[in-house]
């Protein structure tokens, strides 16, 4: 149906609404005109004086029609000019929206013309102030051109697609820049377009499932325009565009990144293949001292897992005292700028071992000190050595001596081997000393002292003891590490005791002679 109103002549039957009272109840300027455009009826808005309007409402008679096209402004001409096709039938409806020129800022008005049926015809005329309504729009129309700036200078590469056509809907001109297309070609592609062949299973499965970060999958390979790929890390947010469903995606490029953390991986690895290749403890701290990386045999040396070691410092891994002499080492090192060489007594597990350590300083590129690097040789079974080598005339005398007694002791009284045991421990400066005879497959702890007495009458296997080897291969046999060693039996006063030991045969055809160091100090 045209948007006509439909109007009968008035009336004066009780009940019957009047065309007047109609017109008052409006709260906007109102006024009826006959065919020639003449005002006929005007409610009390339509006679209020209103400055502001270009389009001022006349008087009753007044030819409002004649006055639109007479004027010399080019909205009361148009305004005319709409009233006339109205008039004629050619429109049932004229709207036209325009601003008054009087106030800052301007007020806004909507003058509405519809077509009546009478028998005259005419039509009613309406003057709304929009202002308040324009100045929403205006600041809508302002916040969405602020918002598309926002988007468009965004530094990140930004887009919009259609989440069921997957075309894309605006992109800003970072995108353009790390894509290189021009807008109008980049607006043609749709998302499979920018995406390896083999990932687009994978990007409509994370797509449909409704995941904003693209999936389990972060970091995504994307094509450029020139065929090239880089990595992106995307991140999307559902919205709704133009009535469409669609999503805002944010990417960042981690081409680079991901090339650094390659390299650095790479660097790692062949740096923990190299620190690897050595039995020496090799360690790697920062400026605070914590541990960044350790070989094996650190671990090893230290008696706890790698896991438990690094991102410590040495106040967690020894006492107190201990942990603030290797600090000051630390220190020294990284002072002087260059490699320090020097022995250290640690405690580990209970055991004192002699480690040879050097430290240096480690920089960057620019020179710059970033922490120090270590290597700790345990010298342990060497400082033994050195220590316990007889050396005098009055120690091989006393060799001699032991030998001479053991070779002539053919009924092996428990008192000469003790005796022997004694004078043994006593030359070797040790905490122990034992006498063993070798018995079928076994050897035999006999005559022992000190901290060997424990270890009276045990009976290890000749084949697999350290003891028992030190007699059938016929040398001096060395226990590095009386924990580990798989030759030490729990039973033996070597693993009882000692961290290190040493068995050494005498020339009694059946006689063995473990000495116990014990941990040294």
């Amino acid at each position: 149906m045209d948007p006509v109103v439909e109007m009968s002549a008035p009336s004066t039957t009780r009940g019957t609404v009047s065309l007047d009272g109609v017109l008052d109840a409006l709260p906007w300027p109102a006024a009826l005109l006959d065919e020639r455009g003449v005002v006929v009826r005007g409610n009390a808005a339509w006679h209020a004086p209103r400055s502001a309007d270009p389009l001022r409402c006349g008087p009753l008679s007044s030819k409002y029609l004649e006055a639109c096209l007479a004027a010399t402004t080019p909205v009361a001409r148009q305004a005319g000019h709409g009233i006339e096709r109205v008039l004629r039938g050619d429109l049932p409806l004229f709207q036209l929206d325009y601003s008054g020129s009087a106030t800052a800022p301007p007020r806004w008005f909507r003058l509405t013309v519809s077509a009546i049926r009478t028998a005259g015809g005419g039509a009613m005329v309406l003057s709304q102030d929009i202002s308040s309504e324009r100045g929403a729009l205006q600041s809508r129309i302002e916040s969405e051109q602020r918002y598309r700036d926002l988007f468009d200078a965004n530094p990140a590469p930004l887009w919009v697609f259609d989440e069921e056509t997957l075309r894309l809907l605006v992109v800003n001109q970072a995108a353009l820049r790390q894509y290189g297309y021009a807008r109008g070609e980049m607006l043609a592609l749709t998302l499979l377009d920018l995406y390896p062949a083999e990932d687009h299973a994978a990007l409509r499965a994370s797509l449909q499932a409704g995941d904003d970060t693209a999936g389990a999958r972060s970091v995504w390979c994307q094509r450029r325009r020139d065929g090239t790929l880089l990595e992106v890390e995307p991140a999307m947010h559902a919205l709704p565009f133009e009535g469409r469903p669609a999503r805002l995606v944010l990417l960042r490029d981690v081409t680079d990144q991901r090339r650094v953390e390659a390299t650095l991986a790479r660097d790692h690895d062949l740096l923990t293949a190299i620190i690897e290749t050595t039995s020496d403890a090799m360690f790697i701290k920062d400026l605070d001292g914590r541990y960044l990386m350790i070989n094996s045999a650190c671990a090893r040396a230290l008696k706890q897992p790698r896991e438990a070691i690094l991102g410590k410092d040495d106040h967690a891994l020894f006492p107190p005292e201990m942990a603030d002499r290797l600090v000051s080492h630390d220190r020294a090192a990284m002072a002087l700028g260059r490699a320090e060489t020097y022995e250290e007594k640690m405690e580990v597990k209970g055991c004192t071992v002699t480690h040879l350590v050097t430290k240096s300083p480690y920089r960057s590129s620019t020179g710059q000190v970033l922490g120090m690097i270590g290597i700790s040789k345990d010298v342990t079974e060497r400082k033994f050595r050195q220590e316990w080598q007889p050396t005098s005339n009055d120690r091989l005398t006393d060799i001699i001596d032991l030998q001479q007694a053991l070779g002539g002791a053919t009924l092996e009284p428990p008192a000469v081997m003790r005796e022997m045991a004694e004078r043994a421990m006593n030359l070797m400066r040790c905490t122990g000393a034992a006498v063993l005879i070798a018995d079928g497959g076994e050897i035999v702890y006999r005559g022992c002292s000190g901290t060997a007495v424990a270890g009276q009458d045990l009976r290890l296997a000749l084949e697999t003891s350290l003891e028992g080897r030190t007699h059938l291969d016929g040398e001096a046999l060395w226990c590095h590490n009386a924990d580990t060693d798989p030759r030490i039996s729990p039973l033996s006063p070597l693993r009882a005791k000692a961290m290190t030991g040493r068995c050494q045969r005498s020339f009694s055809r059946d006689a063995t002679m473990p000495t116990i160091p014990g941990c040294q100090s």
